[in-house]
């Protein structure tokens, strides 16, 4: 083992410590959420006048068992960012102390980089300023992909260094069965009868219920279609990283991390 690839073993460790913790994360979430308890039910609505058809759940819970492995992902995964950037920086100035802090150059946009590591403060080698441009440590920009932007939120998420706040969200996907929006032969009267699908149904974590259609009464009863909903637990946190399942956005963080080791092992050896 070479001086440079002693120096990355730390990061490794850490990115593997937290991949390990996105597998049990994964394993625990999915036995608690699949076959979820739950009933498709038909009741009045609000307006005297309809139906509505709605799946309703047993009132949605996070174990803190889950709760604690998804924290953990996420900081391990952010360490493995910050001890890269020091392997890195150690690699070329052997005077670094293993208690002096550097930690990967985060910012919100490129001029922001550029700005951070011109700074006297900055530790970071000018050798190593465009290994990191490269790398995309930015959060704005026509250039970034996805995987940037959720990468970068996230590292902002797990600098708070407090919990992060989890929910559960639900995918739902239903389709009408050919030829039969009343059932049967008995079709829609539009003279008198109406027939509403929700396009996009959200959970109510509230009642812990979902609307799938509003009809006319009697209507719902005879409607046939399909309709499958699993539930994920999530971020609570704007776009885009709150529109995801957190096992994705963990994911994503720790292939940007994996990156992130390979190009600086690479940069300094």
């Amino acid at each position: 083992m070479t001086a440079v690839s002693e120096l990355f073993e730390r990061p490794k460790k850490r990115l593997a410590w937290g991949r390990e913790a996105l597998d049990q994360f994964h394993a625990k979430s999915r036995k608690h959420l699949d076959n979820w308890p739950h009933k498709i039910v038909i009741e009045p609505d609000d307006d005297p006048a309809l139906e509505v058809q709605k799946i309703v759940l047993k009132p949605l819970t996070i174990p803190e068992e889950i709760e604690i492995l998804a924290n953990r992902a996420i900081e391990d995964v952010k360490h493995a960012f910050d001890q890269a950037t020091f392997a890195a920086c150690k690699a070329l100035q052997r005077d670094l102390r293993p208690n002096d802090t550097i930690n990967f150059p985060w910012t919100d946009t490129e001029a922001g980089f550029r700005s951070r590591v011109a700074k006297k403060s900055c530790r970071i080698p000018d050798h190593l300023h465009d290994v990191f441009l490269r790398l995309k440590p930015y959060g704005a920009g026509e250039d970034l992909t996805l995987d940037d932007q959720i990468a970068r939120q996230m590292a902002h998420i797990a600098n708070r260094k407090h919990s992060i706040g989890l929910v559960v969200r639900t995918q739902l996907h239903y389709r009408i069965k050919e030829g039969r929006w009343a059932g049967g032969d008995r079709w829609l009267d539009t003279a008198t009868e109406s027939l509403e699908f929700i396009l996009a149904p959200q959970l109510d974590p509230v009642k812990n219920e979902i609307v799938l259609a509003r009809g006319t009464p009697g209507v719902l009863a005879y409607t046939q279609y399909d309709a499958e909903f699993s539930l994920h637990i999530a971020i609570d946190e704007p776009s885009p990283a709150g529109d995801y399942a957190l096992e994705w956005l963990l994911h994503v963080f720790a292939e940007k991390a994996n990156a992130v080791i390979e190009t600086l092992e690479n940069a300094v050896s």
